[in-house]
């Protein structure tokens, strides 16, 4: 009987880090376009939360690197859960931001 109880219970804990995983990635591609959609300037590194959604105890962190190529900057968005232990799920989106020579405007492509 415990060993049953001891299983459901991991059954169950292992279907809430799902979940929170999923809520995390969803949240950080809703962050990734809506930081390279509405940018009109070449992207800064950043951070900041979600209390304009009414969503509190996460945080996101952009992080802006040159890539190899000219013109082209890596974009990664990380969401995480406040306070969260380096153990703890976390949503990730990878992207490009192509950065035009001519102009200041970007052009934004995701992998």
């Amino acid at each position: 009987m415990t060993a049953a109880l001891s299983t459901l219970g991991s059954i169950a804990k292992g279907e809430g880090r799902g979940r929170d995983k999923e809520f995390l990635q969803r949240l950080a591609i809703e962050k990734y376009d809506e930081l390279v959609t509405t940018n009109q300037q070449p992207l800064t590194s950043s951070n900041g939360d979600f209390t304009d959604r009414n969503i509190s105890g996460y945080t996101w962190n952009l992080d802006v690197e040159p890539s190899s190529t000219n013109n082209l900057d890596t974009v990664v968005v990380t969401v995480t859960k406040s306070g969260a232990a380096k153990s703890d799920p976390e949503g990730k989106m990878y992207g490009l931001i192509y950065l035009s020579p001519s102009t200041t405007s970007s052009t934004t492509t995701a992998p």
